[in-house]
């Protein structure tokens, strides 16, 4: 029998030290208490570990549980859960069906911070679209209006975004305007599958939205109307849409979606420009 820090190990060859250095929410429970407990203590010591042997992957760790130690009224209490394996599997799980319902294209499911190419030019506008990732918070309504030129990456920092808040289960939506003005035209055709007000409730509450390539189609009455429709929603409701746009002069944006948007986009949105060459062209270029 070993004898670790006053307490007499007398059930088991395991050193008192290595149970802590696993079990380290243990530190702070009495002696006597762990001496009571100590073969259930010794159970959870040997479970831990053999978690971490675990070569289990996907749908094999869904009947996994681990065995978790609380201390509370002087008494050790030992409920199970499930382990970080299968929470992390899970959690990917969802994930995934979350990118399903973001409507984020083949073309761009690699588009992530990671995989943005950062220089002297684009740099400022990753780093304020990275720290909006980072510290999103839901219940402002703030979002971000995203301007530049063709090729400068105002797409790509948009969906990074949206990964990144689909990764922290935070549920969005991405649209390209004109898209969604084509589907909410098809809508209005009696064999159409879903109604313009279907379409228009979609964007209107997702949790978070994109709205990508503001101002490409020429504007009119009826355009106007239905991206106010839009963002007045959002904007009532505090919550935030992430645009991004070609036209750098504000007055031309104001023109294309009329005063009472534009009224509204600015008081939601932060701007960022995005600047740089088309990397488009770039590519284009042979040595």
């Amino acid at each position: 029998m070993k004898k670790l820090q006053g307490i007499q190990l007398e059930y088991t060859a395991i050193s008192l030290p290595d149970i802590l250095q696993e079990l380290p929410e243990l530190n702070d429970v009495p002696q006597e208490t762990l001496q009571e407990y100590i073969h259930e203590v010794t159970n959870v010591y040997e479970n831990r570990l053999m978690c971490k042997q675990c070569t289990k992957q996907g749908a094999e760790i869904t009947q996994c549980g681990r065995c978790q130690v609380v201390y509370e009224d002087g008494r050790l209490r030992f409920p199970m859960s499930n382990c970080h394996k299968l929470r992390k599997y899970q959690h990917l799980q969802r994930a995934e069906r979350l990118l399903e319902i973001s409507r984020i294209g083949e073309r761009f499911k690699n588009r992530r911070f990671d995989t943005f190419r950062v220089n002297v030019d684009n740099r400022r506008a990753y780093e304020k679209c990275l720290h909006y990732a980072n510290k999103f918070k839901g219940g402002t309504g703030k979002g971000l209006l995203l301007a530049g030129d063709c090729g400068t990456g105002k797409t790509h920092l948009a969906v990074a975004i949206l990964h990144a808040l689909i990764e922290k289960e935070i549920p969005g939506i991405f649209v390209t305007v004109p898209e969604l003005l084509q589907k909410l035209r098809d809508s209005y055709n009696k064999t159409a599958a879903v109604t313009s007000a279907d379409i228009i409730n979609l964007v209107k509450t997702a949790e978070i939205l994109v709205l990508d390539d503001l101002g490409a189609e020429r504007p009119n009455e009826w355009t106007e109307e239905q991206f106010y429709v839009v963002i007045n929603a959002r904007y009532e409701n505090e919550l935030p849409t992430i645009i991004t746009t070609n036209h750098k002069n504000i007055q031309v944006l104001k023109e294309w979606i009329g005063a009472r948007s534009f009224s509204r986009i600015i008081e939601m949105c932060d701007g960022i420009e995005c600047c740089g060459d088309d990397y488009r062209e770039r590519k284009l270029h042979v040595s």
